[in-house]
């Protein structure tokens, strides 16, 4: 039987160094200041890079590979890219 090819999973989050302190895992609120036709805050749930890191492994992933897109022109942070692949299947690789 032919092994099963599993594509990597790709994530992108918030980056987690373009946001407002505390840096720390946790639930917060985005309330869309400045932006017409959104009348509700969003709750939304952030991960410092670390709390990505555990989350990954602890769902049994391991992470592959980090991208750090920045902005030519400003030189910001983007986001944050996250490539992890089963740690069992990794290690059969």
């Amino acid at each position: 039987m032919a092994a099963i090819a599993r594509p990597p999973l790709r994530a992108d989050p918030a980056p987690p160094f373009a946001v407002e302190p505390p840096y720390a895992d946790g639930w917060r609120v985005e309330h869309f200041a400045g932006l017409d036709g959104f009348s509700e805050a969003m709750p939304w749930y952030f991960r410092a890079l670390s709390g990505w890191f555990d989350a990954l492994h602890a769902g049994g992933f391991a992470v592959d590979g980090v991208g750090e897109p920045v902005d030519p022109a400003s030189g910001r942070l983007l986001s944050l890219l996250l490539r992890a692949s089963l740690q069992q299947l990794r290690a059969a690789q």
